[in-house]
């Protein structure tokens, strides 16, 4: 694939800069304390890039933004006249503004959301809980058994998730979300999403890819 303009390390360095702003408390409407939060964690992701020398992973066409409203479904095709089946086939696609050329695991947080049961209801959120549904656990192992992921992907999902959050959330938030959303979403973010995302138990989804 030809090079693109953006990258995970470089969106996360450019976010890393913004945070160490002397404006940033005013930049982003946080606190000292939340930018604080902030900068650590892009640190630690960038970190982690080299850890497990990120660069080199295999990258492909991702659409990142997996949201119900943004495709289709249909009900599968019987091979002969028999009612149509149970399966469901990917029908349509649209909304390709957070399209890059990345590790398939940043589409991963996004499909966990789509497999939810809990979906967006009355209180919207960017939790990380749905990476370790049964759900999605079940959509692992479906997807694993045609394109086989390794443990060490499975081990960086929740850099996959922060990263969500701290680009596409705090860096580019306001261009996304109404100004009240975009607010709660980045306090919500220093405060709770990022902090809950290293708690995650990803035991099942290991032992799905061992």
């Amino acid at each position: 694939m030809p090079p693109t303009s953006n990258s995970v390390k470089g969106d996360a360095i450019h976010l890393y800069d913004l945070l160490r702003d002397d404006d940033a408390t005013t930049h982003f409407g946080l606190d000292s304390r939340a930018i604080a939060t902030l900068q650590g964690y892009t640190h630690s992701l960038l970190l982690h890039l080299e850890k497990i020398h990120y660069d080199e992973w295999l990258r492909i066409p991702i659409l990142v933004d997996w949201n119900l409203g943004n495709f289709s479904v249909k009900q599968g095709i019987a091979a002969d006249d028999s009612p149509p089946d149970s399966s469901f086939m990917f029908s349509t696609r649209w909304d390709y503004d957070w399209f890059r050329i990345e590790s398939r695991l940043l589409d991963f947080y996004f499909l966990s959301r789509v497999s939810s049961r809990t979906g967006d209801k009355t209180q919207f959120s960017y939790s990380a809980h749905t990476l370790t549904e049964p759900r999605f656990v079940k959509f692992i192992a479906a997807y694993h058994e045609v394109y086989p992921l390794t443990r060490t992907e499975i081990e960086f999902l929740p850099f996959a998730y922060r990263f969500f959050i701290l680009n596409y959330v705090i860096r580019e938030g306001a261009r996304f979300f109404r100004a009240d959303l975009c607010a709660q979403f980045r306090r919500d973010a220093a405060n709770l999403y990022l902090a809950e995302s290293e708690k995650l138990d990803l035991s099942e989804l290991l032992q799905v890819v061992s």
